[in-house]
């Protein structure tokens, strides 16, 4: 009763941008909105910059298990939380921005963030876990079925089983033989997606879901993913890689792009540049060819590279084009972070102002929002996105 409230409320009088099952069907280019807090302002900056699709997390927004109450024994959704979330739907439907509702955290596994930076893989350890996690999705999917603003539910952002038991690389090329072992298990994703697709699928036969590869969504993970029996379901990849450039406190500098870069998992170097890029994305192509997956249902859900590395607008046009000849649907990591400004790319390479951090980690950031980036973004970096959305 209490979701059939809220939603009828929430849907009352707003735009409608279209049917969900149909939203996918032409390429669809966005961010990601991972903040502390959603703002109206920030909905309309959004729109201001022609982002039309947002996948969106709120995990930051409350603390500690936000939204399923607990982690370790979920027995229903937080309903204050719940009516805040679908209070931030209500925004970004009126704004006809599409939004793909993302969990960072499930039962028995929390965001390492809220886990004092500890790793949590007990979903991946005991299928105990499943029921809770699968509960929560017939929670959440029926709460938020036929809102105008949800075109997506993403089951996890990055599932790693494999780190659980012990793989924590793929360039070695060991994903496949270390699935075989998984087949059957905690740790196998093909298995846990099918139960979660199940859940939603009881609660909502038409809103989109996306499921994402292995190993924090690698791409090279996907070769071992199984296609799922849905039309309505997307297959998504990160791509931060090669990681020791893309991530600025590695190498502090010392790396560019195009360049040579070296692996930390393997001792070996590759030229990174245009001709690395789209090679790095031959699997993909593989693993869609072999399941006939059309390109509709390839979601790049995150991608980016940390604004002060140098050549990191190179890196990311070079990204971009690739998404763009492959006809993917692709959304950047991230569009005004209120709490983390390394891929913040509307500030350039510049560091911020002082007033900038403060207001980070004591709120207020959003009335300060133009004055920061007005005189800002018409960097290379931001424009290399801006000019493609």
């Amino acid at each position: 009763m209490l979701r059939r409230k809220l939603v009828s409320l929430s849907l009352a009088g707003l735009p409608l941008a279209g049917a969900s099952e149909d939203y996918w069907k032409k390429v669809r280019r966005g961010a990601n909105c991972f903040n502390r807090e959603l703002t109206g302002a920030w909905v309309e900056a959004a729109a201001a910059a022609r982002i039309t699709t947002v996948r969106l997390s709120y995990e930051k927004w409350g603390g500690r298990d936000y939204l399923m109450g607990s982690a370790d024994e979920y027995q229903q959704l937080t309903r204050a939380h719940l009516k805040t979330l679908i209070s931030s739907l209500d925004r970004f439907a009126a704004a006809k921005i599409g939004v793909v509702v993302v969990p960072l955290s499930l039962p028995g596994a929390r965001w390492r963030q809220m886990n004092g930076n500890r790793r949590d893989g007990r979903l991946w350890r005991d299928k105990r876990y499943w029921d809770g996690c699968a509960k929560f999705w017939r929670d959440l999917a029926g709460a938020l079925k036929g809102h105008t603003a949800v075109v997506g539910l993403d089951v996890l952002n990055e599932p790693a089983p494999e780190v659980e038991w012990g793989l924590n690389g793929f360039w070695k090329g060991e994903h496949g033989r270390w699935h075989e072992k998984a087949r059957g298990g905690a740790g196998d994703l093909n298995a846990f997606y099918q139960q979660m697709v199940g859940a939603i699928r009881s609660q909502d036969t038409a809103v989109p879901i996306v499921i994402e590869s292995g190993l924090y969504g690698t791409p090279w993970a996907l070769p071992v993913l199984e296609p799922i029996r849905d039309k309505q379901v997307l297959y998504s990849i990160h791509m931060y890689e090669p990681y020791e450039y893309t991530t600025w406190r590695k190498h502090q500098g010392k790396l560019r792009y195009p360049g040579r870069v070296g692996l930390e998992e393997t001792g070996a170097e590759i030229e990174a540049g245009a001709t690395w890029m789209d090679g790095f994305f031959e699997p993909v192509r593989k693993w869609m060819k072999q399941h006939s997956i059309a390109p509709q249902q390839m979601l790049v859900g995150e991608f980016g590279c940390g604004r002060k590395c140098m050549g990191a607008a190179d890196y990311l046009r070079d990204l971009i084009d690739v998404f763009e000849r492959e006809k993917w649907h692709w959304l950047f990591y991230s569009y005004r972070e209120d709490n983390w400004e390394g891929m913040d790319y509307e500030l350039g390479v510049k560091p911020p102002p002082e007033w900038y951090w403060r207001l980070s980690e004591k709120g207020g950031m959003a009335q300060r929002y133009e004055e920061l980036y007005r005189s800002r973004r018409g960097n290379e970096i931001w424009q290399t996105i801006a000019s493609r959305l």
